[in-house]
């Protein structure tokens, strides 16, 4: 082999490998810059995911809190109906009288039903 073609196979086996080196790191950066892409983009739906949850969470406080005022008017309005007062205007108004004498039932035994 003269010289020349020497000298031109080594330089075609340097273009080579050089090719395949930047080919090679090439692959490489692409996969890397893949893979940053798809961080960030699982990234962004867990923020947002998240982000709506806290909305979601904020609404169901408030309904938790909005509950809560009901019961305690409810819980006001049974102790009402409860006090004395009322019940007695309320037998005033439905023209109920007072008893004076009840009797009461005696039992002889303390069994209610048989087998």
């Amino acid at each position: 082999m003269t010289y020349f073609k020497k000298f031109a196979k080594i330089k075609h086996e340097l273009k080579r490998q050089s090719f395949w080196k930047k080919f090679q790191g090439f692959n490489f950066n692409i996969i890397i810059l893949g893979l940053i892409v798809l961080v960030s983009f699982l990234y962004l739906i867990q923020v947002n995911s998240v982000a709506a949850k806290g909305f979601e969470i904020k609404d169901l406080e408030k309904r938790i809190e909005e509950l809560k005022d009901g019961n305690k008017d409810l819980e006001l309005k049974v102790a009402e109906f409860q006090s004395r007062g009322y019940i007695e205007k309320e037998i005033q108004k439905l023209n109920m009288v007072a008893v004076s004498n009840v009797d009461y039932i005696t039992t002889v035994s303390t069994v209610v039903a048989y087998k």
